[in-house]
């Protein structure tokens, strides 16, 4: 069976993602609401295909009982290309100085790149060293 998600099921799982971020994931009353989705049987149709697809784990006795499986397959990498203080201007390398894993869930063309900031002057900014 294929690994990839339709394009529904991945809003779904950004959902997931999002829910887990905020430190709650959703039950199916949740979901169902958020897509406008009249019956929850939906939802557990698209959660089954999510789940047989290896993103996610349910346990079907808990009414959040929805686990992210994160494994090293569902991560690519990203080069970093360059360093930037922050604040001053950038520089980019030709060749990468060293990559990242993202999570595919991160939905991340592939001929994206990363930067490394150094410095703290965006920390207002919640945007850190490192």
């Amino acid at each position: 069976m294929s690994k990839e998600l339709t394009k529904t099921q991945q809003k779904i799982l950004d959902f997931l993602a999002d829910s887990k971020s905020k430190g709650l994931m959703p039950t199916l009353a949740e979901i169902a609401k958020k897509f406008g989705y009249k019956n929850r049987s939906t939802v557990q149709q698209h959660l089954q295909a999510i789940e047989k697809k290896g993103y996610i784990k349910r346990n079907s006795k808990l009414s959040r009982g929805i686990e992210l499986l994160l494994e090293d397959k569902f991560f690519i990498p990203r080069a970093i290309l360059g360093e930037v203080a922050a604040g001053n201007p950038l520089t980019i390398y030709p060749d990468a100085i060293d990559t990242i894993q993202l999570p595919t869930i991160a939905r991340m063309p592939q001929d994206s790149f990363l930067l490394r900031v150094k410095g703290d002057s965006l920390k207002d900014a919640y945007i850190f060293s490192g």
